[in-house]
């Protein structure tokens, strides 16, 4: 935001809500669960909004959280909020690469040689056990020397890991997964180099559908 700012562009300090003051970066917490617990922030946006303006919101991605979230909006507000996101089931659905996989495999899309690991949690989230994943990568990380561990549900790369064949690469990425309390279903995939990624984003508008 101060680069923005220095560049003259970008939003002015008073316009920043901020939620997450003692919140722990490493929280797993979710924005709008935060702002939903925040009276005194949802007051601050309405004192912030003009009466002539369209209300957006426009997530990241579109959970049932943010569904609801619009629904306090409104009203505190006192007026409707239009959400830019699909049905939230299926943002769910999609949300989560195991189910993004199998549906390719149904679909005959091809996909890496890989399997879906499924770990039994400890009363803390945490896995109690590493094998099945372990198993996994000797299974075929010699097809190319290296495979990726995606966990089934995160944004922006935030739980995939890179394992090179060696023990080091191995033991830090088990070591990494099982400090984690974010995934119960990870993707063991073999990994390959890609020359093209090409990637196409679309916006559907409702009602007409165009």
């Amino acid at each position: 935001i101060q680069f923005l700012r220095s560049l003259g562009i970008g939003p002015r300090n008073g316009n920043i809500v901020v939620v997450s003051e003692n919140v722990h970066p490493n929280s797993s917490t979710n924005l709008s669960d935060l702002l939903m617990g925040n009276y005194e922030a949802l007051l601050k946006i309405r004192n912030l909004t003009k009466r002539n303006k369209k209300i957006i919101l426009n997530p990241f991605i579109a959970t049932y959280r943010e569904f609801k979230l619009s629904k306090i909006l409104e009203e505190v507000l006192g007026r409707r909020v239009h959400l830019i996101g699909g049905n939230s089931d299926l943002v769910d659905y999609v949300n989560h690469k195991h189910n993004v996989r199998a549906k390719a495999l149904e679909l005959g899309v091809p996909v890496p040689e890989g399997d879906i690991i499924e770990l039994r949690l400890g009363r803390d989230g945490r896995p109690l056990d590493l094998t099945p994943i372990e198993a996994a990568f000797n299974r075929y990380i010699h097809k190319t020397g290296r495979v990726v561990v995606k966990g089934s549900y995160g944004a922006s790369g935030s739980s995939l890991f890179i394992v090179e064949n060696n023990p080091e690469s191995i033991k830090k990425t088990l070591s990494n997964i099982s400090g984690r309390i974010d995934n119960r279903i990870y993707i063991v995939e073999v990994m390959v180099d890609v020359i093209v990624s090409p990637n196409i984003l679309m916006h559907i508008e409702l009602g007409n559908g165009r």
